[in-house]
């Protein structure tokens, strides 16, 4: 519910930050110290909010101080490109906002932006390729790793990070450690857009296979030592059933 409200507050405030930033420079950034990653006449339609906005929508949603990083990577020196409509734009300085689920720019030290989801194609960060599908949790269309395709199938990973609540003394009520930003990442199967969860073991891998294939699989897993709970293992795995 909390995201829900939140994806809502975004998209009511983001069209009016567009409509005032379109063509001038961003919050916080000076004319001689900005460096966007896309030409100046394409901000209106890639840019959601700039750094006025997402300070005051984490302030609000994160009431209390809460321990770790919204985000996927510690660094913000991370190789990308966002194909948005037509067009592919290479960003350097780029993140996963996992919390929010945005992917967002740096332009400096205070200056952040958030890219707009409507168009984005999809989003390739340090090789990870992402692309929306509609969440059945959270009933809005979202961004997932896309992990290896197979016969008509796509396997993918859905980052996610919830607040965990700290200690509390029970005598005092009082809190004796921060609340934290807790990451998990969730499985799923892709079927024409159709997305179920997946669970990374055995039989449910091993059930996606076609029984004339199965005991190759099996032989191949025997052999290599491979981990059917390993995600790096199960694309090992995948890679080598479609080559059979």
């Amino acid at each position: 519910m909390r995201r829900n409200l939140l994806f809502c507050f975004l998209c009511a405030i983001g069209s009016n930050a567009i409509a005032q930033l379109a063509g001038q420079t961003a919050v916080g950034i000076s004319e001689d110290a900005m460096s966007l990653p896309f030409p100046r006449s394409d901000y209106a339609q890639i840019v959601a909010l700039s750094s006025a906005e997402v300070r005051e929508v984490y302030n609000k949603e994160l009431k209390t101080p809460v321990d770790g990083s919204p985000y996927l990577y510690d660094t913000w020196f991370n190789q990308s490109k966002v194909y948005f409509r037509d067009k592919v734009y290479n960003i350097s300085s780029f993140n996963y906002n996992v919390y929010s689920d945005r992917f967002e720019a740096k332009l400096s030290k205070d200056s952040v932006l958030i890219i707009n989801p409507e168009g984005v194609n999809k989003v390739v960060i340090n090789n990870k390729t992402f692309e929306r599908y509609y969440d059945p949790e959270t009933q809005l269309n979202s961004y997932f790793e896309q992990l290896i395709k197979f016969n008509n199938y796509w396997l993918l990973k859905k980052y996610t990070k919830k607040v965990k609540s700290g200690s509390v003394n029970p005598l005092t009520k009082q809190k004796l450690t921060n609340d934290a930003l807790v990451q998990d990442e969730v499985f799923y199967l892709s079927n024409e857009n159709k997305l179920k969860v997946i669970k990374l073991n055995k039989s449910d891998i091993q059930s996606l296979f076609k029984k004339e294939h199965l005991e190759h699989v099996k032989n191949f897993v025997k052999n290599q030592g491979l981990n059917y709970k390993d995600e790096d293992d199960i694309k090992k795995i995948i890679t080598y059933y479609n080559s059979l």
